[in-house]
């Protein structure tokens, strides 16, 4: 400002720089998202960080990897979106994301292979406000559905035991019973004596969880006809565990152990042979066996030789009387015997034993009579049988 001394006052204007530019900016706020989602782990329990997610952007590129927490949440860093960086001139943008299951190698477990699309549309409103716009609208906006199954079995096995005589195959049936006493199974002896049911499986899968404790019992199956054979009268209790390793298996136990069932039956022998009073073999004497009500089993006449065992036809638990039914010529009849065989095939008969292990049943000789030669001598006539319930004996049932 200059005084030109006349009252006047002059003003010059002057610029630094000489040509000034002036600039305006447009400002707005940032925006942000998160993406958050599930996971479903169908057939056990879902363990935190056991899965894991990949994010890509449209061009496949990774931009971050998560895992799921207990509660099966997967959740990704927020991503924000500036006008600067991401809309530019622009005032409406799409952005695409894609959700993607890392498979991995649980044991059981299925894994979901599909992929989950996101889109984020960001807008400016023209008035310095961004918003974003996220499809789908609602959470969660994936979901990853796994399966898990496991699976398990156990075989029962067992020994059979034949004590006193050869065991053949399919010789005796064994039975597996269920807790209500269903006949789950009936298996049959191989000639090594050992016997097999099949395999117990159990399985977790498709809403079946198998997991738990099962009670059976193992037991001989005893025939309607048991002569010859004391059997066993042992039932063994059996308690399955079936518990989940998680790892596409279930463990299954059995207590007693599955392999440690044993079955022992005997052979009834109960082995007789026909003795005079000289302890010399006797032939022609006729022996029959008795039942306890007195019905006749089977009788053997002695060849002087070899004894014969009234074993195959008793049975366990029961009693006899064995009887001379035809006496030889020249001696007298032996008293009869009564014995009982024991449920554990143990036979209590009050006689002695050859070498061969026969009962002796002994017949005294008649003596013979000095008799003059012309003298006549009658013949001895055997007497009449005696019956089960006495007869001529002083020996009843």
């Amino acid at each position: 400002v200059t005084d030109n001394g006349d009252g006047t006052m002059t003003a010059v204007v002057k610029y630094s720089p000489e040509d000034p530019t002036f600039e305006n900016y447009y400002v707005t706020n940032d925006v942000s998202v998160e993406f958050e989602g599930v996971k479903e782990l169908k057939g056990r329990d879902l363990e935190a960080g056991e899965f894991t997610f990949k994010l890509y952007d449209s061009e496949g590129n990774l931009l971050e990897t998560a895992q799921n927490d207990a509660t099966g949440k997967v959740k990704f860093s927020t991503i924000t979106y500036t006008k600067a960086d991401d809309l530019g001139a622009e005032t409406e943008k799409t952005f695409t994301y894609t959700v993607k299951e890392t498979s991995g190698s649980l044991g059981g477990v299925t894994y979901d292979t599909n992929e989950a699309t996101i889109t984020v549309t960001v807008k400016d409103d023209g008035e310095g406000n961004l918003t974003a716009e996220v499809t789908p609208a609602e959470a969660p906006l994936f979901t990853f559905t796994n399966t898990y199954e496991a699976e398990g079995e156990i075989t029962l096995s067992g020994t059979k035991v034949l004590e006193g005589g050869e065991l053949t195959e399919g010789q005796f049936s064994f039975e597996l019973v269920d807790k209500d006493g269903n006949v789950v199974e009936t298996v049959s002896n191989a000639a090594d004596g050992t016997f097999t049911f099949s395999a117990l499986k159990y399985v977790k899968k498709d809403g079946q969880d198998d997991t738990g404790t099962y009670t059976y019992k193992i037991r001989e199956k005893i025939p309607e006809d048991k002569k010859g054979i004391a059997y066993t009268d042992k039932v063994y209790d059996v308690t399955i565990t079936v518990k989940d390793n998680k790892d596409g298996t279930l463990s299954v136990t059995s207590d007693p152990d599955a392999g440690s069932f044993s079955f022992t039956n005997k052979v009834l022998k109960v082995l007789v042979n026909k003795y005079n009073d000289s302890n010399k073999k006797l032939k022609g004497a006729t022996i029959t066996l008795y039942d306890e009500n007195g019905a006749e089993i089977v009788s053997w006449t002695s060849d002087g030789k070899e004894p014969f065992d009234f074993g195959p036809y008793v049975e366990a638990g029961k009693k006899y009387m064995i009887k001379e039914t035809k006496v030889p010529k020249g001696y007298t009849r032996f008293k009869p015997v009564v014995f009982t065989v024991d449920p554990d095939g143990t036979v209590n008969i009050s006689l002695k034993v050859d070498k061969q292990g026969a009962y002796k049943l002994i017949d005294k000789e008649i003596p013979k009579e000095d008799t003059p030669p012309d003298k006549y001598i009658p013949p001895v006539v055997p007497l009449p049988p005696t019956d089960v319930n006495g007869g001529n004996s002083n020996t009843g049932m």
